[in-house]
């Protein structure tokens, strides 16, 4: 059984790499884990433990449902958190232009369910996970950043591929194995 998950893999541009630098350099003490770079995406769909008998049909899927998409621009901006102020879960970056995205992962919900996965209990909010605050005494740092960086714009993006990606934790935090880069052909 491995972990798996439906995502739009994004490439980090200059603004991102800038706003990672600035909150390495400048909430160092805080206890938050950022996310590294090459790790960031936008969850269409978490599966969670998945049989490995299940992976051809979930491919098979997202290629079906991939025809009905064509490629797309989507805008990062706004930091957000997930959780309370005085005990944030979650640091993102919210995600513009959200049509695509919310029809992939309606989709893709649908399709889980046919493939006997548990639904969803939550509306997707399309995002980009930034950090994780650990602990607490994390209040000050987030709502710094979201001052700073809320109505800024962190780039325009394109994507032409959906991937399944397998999630390996690591001692150093999670590595996201590609399992299948399916194109968009709409």
């Amino acid at each position: 059984m491995i972990r798996t998950f439906a995502a739009i893999k994004v490439d980090p541009n200059k603004e991102l790499s800038d706003l990672f630098d600035f909150c390495k350099k400048h909430f160092y003490q805080s206890n938050v884990k950022w996310v590294e770079p090459h790790n960031l995406h936008i969850t269409l769909r978490f599966f969670g433990n998945t049989e490995t008998e299940t992976i051809p049909t979930l491919v098979s899927e997202l290629k079906t449902i991939a025809q009905h998409q064509q490629p797309f621009d989507f805008e990062i901006k706004e930091i957000g958190i997930f959780g309370s102020e005085a005990s944030p879960r979650i640091v993102y970056a919210g995600v513009a232009d959200q049509g695509p995205i919310q029809f992939l992962s309606t989709a893709i919900e649908q399709l889980a369910r046919r493939v006997g996965f548990e639904p969803q209990n939550s509306v997707l909010t399309p995002h980009l996970t930034l950090g994780r605050p650990k602990g607490i005494g994390n209040e000050g740092p987030t709502r710094e950043l979201i001052q700073l960086f809320n109505h800024k714009c962190l780039g325009c993006f394109h994507t032409n591929t959906i991937y399944l990606y397998q999630s390996v934790s690591t001692g150093t935090g999670p590595l996201y194995q590609p399992i299948e880069i399916i194109p968009l052909k709409g």
